[in-house]
């Protein structure tokens, strides 16, 4: 079966935490593949929370040493719901820097990171946060802000503007993949292309350089990051609709991402052609959650 075992692996990592201002959990499973290569990162402060989801590829070092560092990185940055898309983009390039020097060329992945920061509210009596988020790569979050669905745009190689840079770093893109070997076009390591001497970061074959959104939620919205194994199999619509339509009987957040990978893993990867067979990771939250039923 190639990358896949003979049957899932289904065990599961599960937490769930808590800050005076939301309920978060958290599970990763590994699946169909033969080795877990993501890592995730949930990290609760009343001025910035930091919410993260790594996709690895090729090894899972890459994913483990951004899970490890992102917070220290983050934090020798003035970041804030002001702060320009540059510095953020500066951020996610600092960190990749740090991880070009651990030698892993054959080794990346993709990252989407999430900053939560309380603002002034409008006026309504509900709380309010600015939700800045950047995205390499085809990990993916999903906002709902008072029953609108934002969502990131993953970065595919056929997408016009990444096939364009891929050219014009001296790379190609075949079976739409870059080279011919990778599915996605942004992530962080996959330092062997990242070698182009007189290319910025942001130029590379493969970059890090992320798209930056700028989104603000309140009491009671929901924020999701995930890894493509459940995008592959559930749009941003049908997630949002799962975990209305579950919620209620999920006795915690950490259980509902346990039953939302649960439901999207396939029974035969070759059958699916692969769709419910990746390494899966997800991170649901609620603002203000002590206005609901749950309970950890």
């Amino acid at each position: 079966m190639g990358t896949y075992r003979s049957t899932p692996l289904i065990d599961k990592e599960t937490t769930n935490e808590e800050a005076s201002f939301c309920k978060v959990g958290s599970s990763s499973m590994c699946g169909w593949r033969q080795h877990q290569e993501d890592d995730h990162v949930i990290h609760l402060d009343e001025n910035m929370s930091i919410l993260a989801v790594f996709d690895g590829h090729g090894g899972a070092d890459v994913s483990k040493y951004a899970g490890e560092n992102l917070v220290k990185v983050a934090q020798g940055f003035e970041l804030g719901p002001e702060t320009t898309d540059d510095v953020y983009r500066q951020f996610v390039i600092k960190l990749d820097s740090q991880i070009e020097k651990l030698n892993l060329d054959e080794q990346g992945a993709t990252s989407v990171i999430a900053f939560m920061f309380p603002v002034e509210s409008d006026g309504d009596g509900k709380k309010k946060f600015c939700v800045k988020v950047c995205n390499s790569g085809d990990s993916r979050c999903v906002c709902e802000a008072s029953g609108e669905i934002l969502a990131t745009k993953d970065h595919k190689p056929t997408d016009p503007e990444e096939t364009l840079r891929v050219q014009n770093a001296g790379g190609h893109v075949s079976n739409s993949r870059v080279m011919g070997d990778l599915a996605l076009s942004r992530a962080l390591g996959d330092c062997r292309y990242k070698k182009s001497a007189n290319l910025t970061p942001e130029k590379q074959i493969i970059t890090c350089d992320p798209d930056v959104y700028t989104w603000y939620i309140k009491e009671n919205d929901f924020f999701v990051l995930a890894c493509d194994g459940i995008f592959d199999v559930k749009s941003n619509e049908d997630l949002m609709q799962f975990i209305h339509e579950n919620i209620d009987s999920a006795k915690n957040f950490g259980e509902l991402c346990e039953n939302l990978m649960d439901d999207c893993i396939c029974e035969e990867p070759m059958a699916a052609s692969g769709c419910g067979a990746d390494n899966m990771s997800v991170i649901i939250g609620r603002l203000k959650l002590q206005t609901m039923k749950m309970e950890n």
